[in-house]
């Protein structure tokens, strides 16, 4: 009997099931997604750091431990080569608060250009077109979303406008409880396999 040679299996053993269960793990919790947020997702706006607005479609894995977002529509450059962006992807265990309302940089911008084209509109007597960007604004400042995540010890904020007000709702509810399921999750697994969790995460996947 070689205890050395026992503990390192030890090691590797606990390593290897952590690893191995990492993309899979599920929260002992009630909650379930509603099916449409699984698949096919349901379609946001992205809003890009100089606050315009970009077609995305959200989507929860089935696993409840990952949030993907992909393009609404193929860029020019995929309709050319026919091929598809990498999803960006958010791990919940990387969310660090979700919160409601255009209080971010990003949302801010946005609110700013969509007042000044408002302006523009109401100037120049187009009441269509003033109506269709009053519907945006109003949209940015009620139904935005902004999740705060860390990635490689870094905050980011990932903004989102939902034009539909049910599914507004929808989506910022099944977000709390993911992360109200991943925080009693968290509690309940030891260190070692929050710090291989954490590797997986940010380095390997």
């Amino acid at each position: 009997f070689n205890p050395e040679q026992s503990t390192a299996m030890t090691s590797a053993f606990r390593g290897q099931t952590a690893l191995l269960g990492i993309p899979n793990i599920n929260p002992s919790s009630i909650y379930k997604p509603q099916s449409r947020l699984i698949n096919p997702g349901l379609e946001v706006f992205k809003i890009t750091k100089d606050g315009k607005r970009s077609p995305r479609t959200i989507s929860i894995s089935k696993s409840k431990r990952v949030l993907s977002l992909t393009y609404g529509k193929k860029s020019k450059l995929q309709r050319l080569t026919g091929g598809s962006s990498n999803p960006k992807k958010i791990f919940v265990s990387q969310i660090d608060f979700i919160s409601k309302g255009s209080y971010s940089p990003r949302l801010q911008t946005h609110a700013r250009i969509t007042s000044s084209h408002l302006d523009k509109a109401i100037r120049s007597k187009n009441p269509t077109e003033s109506q269709k960007i009053y519907a945006m604004h109003t949209e940015a400042e009620e139904q935005s979303i902004s999740i705060a995540y860390i990635q490689l010890g870094e905050l980011k904020y990932l903004d989102l406008v939902v034009p539909d007000d049910q599914l507004f709702e929808l989506l910022f509810s099944a977000l709390n409880s993911l992360l109200l399921d991943y925080k009693r999750y968290k509690s309940t697994i030891h260190s070692d396999a929050r710090f291989v969790e954490y590797l997986y995460e940010n380095f390997l996947d």
